[in-house]
C-alpha cells in the first residue's frame, strides 16, 4: 500500500483557499454510555477507545462489530483481533449477538452456556451470522497496514475495528509505522475506524500530538473515549 500524504501538501491562492467547499458534517456511527457520560463515534472518522482492561476491550469491540454490521447491512465490517484466543473471541462475538437480540442457530446452544447468557435459538434458516462481518485474526506481532489494506480491498470493508493496538507488534518502531499507516489508510479509503488501546496517558487528545504511537493518532481522531470501571 502507498500511504497518502496526510498533510495534503499543496500550494493554493487565497481565493482557492476560501473557495474550497466546507467539509460535509459527519453523521453518527454509534454511541456508548460510560460513567454517566455519552460517548459518540462518527462515520468517516477515527475514534480511539482507551481502556486498560484488555478483556473488556475485546468484548466491547466484538459487540460493536456485531452491532455496526446489523445497523449498516450495506457496509462490510472488519474486526481485527490481535489479542484474543479462539475461545475468548467466540464468546465475545456470541455475547455481542445476544446483546443485539439476534436469532441464533440451535446448534449453538452449548456456546450460550459458555457465555452464561440467555439467547434466542431457532432451526430457521434466518438464524445466521451477519454476512457483512469478517474477523481478521493476527497473532501478536503479525499485523501490518499492508495486510489490513489487502483485506479491505478483497472484501470492500468500510468499517474497521482493531481490538488491541498494543498487541499488534512487539516492536515500538512497528507500532509507530502502524499508527501512521492506520491514519493514512482511514483517510485514503474514507473508513469509519475504531481503534482500542490499553494506553491511558492524559496527554492524548483530539487537539495535539500526545505521547507514543497512539498519541500521534490523537490529532487525526474525531473522538477519544476513556473507559474507566465497568462503563
Amino acid at each position: 500500500m502507498k500511504n497518502v500524504d496526510i498533510l495534503a501538501i499543496k500550494s493554493v491562492s487565497l481565493n482557492e483557499m476560501f473557495e474550497s467547499p466546507p467539509e460535509p458534517p459527519k453523521d453518527l456511527l454509534c454511541t456508548r454510555i460510560s460513567n454517566g457520560e455519552k460517548l459518540e463515534a462518527l462515520n468517516n472518522s477515527l475514534t480511539l477507545v482507551l481502556d486498560r482492561d484488555i478483556h473488556r476491550s475485546v468484548e466491547h469491540s466484538a459487540a460493536m462489530a456485531v452491532y455496526l454490521s446489523t445497523k449498516f447491512p450495506e457496509r462490510n465490517t472488519l474486526l481485527i483481533n490481535t489479542y484474543a484466543g479462539e475461545d475468548l473471541m467466540q464468546t465475545s462475538l456470541l455475547k455481542g449477538m445476544m446483546d443485539a437480540d439476534m436469532l441464533l442457530p440451535s446448534s449453538w446452544k452449548y456456546r450460550a452456556v459458555m457465555a452464561n447468557r440467555k439467547a434466542k435459538f431457532s432451526e430457521s434458516p434466518d438464524a445466521v451470522m451477519p454476512p457483512n462481518l469478517r474477523v481478521l485474526n493476527c497473532p501478536y506481532d503479525t499485523l501490518s497496514t499492508k495486510l489490513i489494506d489487502s483485506e479491505i480491498t478483497a472484501h470492500g470493508c468500510k468499517i474497521v475495528i482493531l481490538n488491541s493496538f498494543e498487541s499488534s507488534s512487539l516492536s515500538q518502531y512497528a507500532k509507530w509505522e502502524l499508527a501512521r499507516g492506520l491514519v493514512s489508510l482511514r483517510i485514503n479509503r474514507k473508513l469509519s475506524m475504531v481503534v482500542y488501546s490499553q494506553t491511558r496517558h492524559r496527554g492524548i487528545s483530539t487537539y495535539s500530538i500526545g505521547y507514543g504511537p497512539i498519541g500521534s493518532m490523537g490529532p487525526y481522531s474525531n473522538a477519544i473515549w476513556r473507559i474507566i470501571g465497568d462503563g
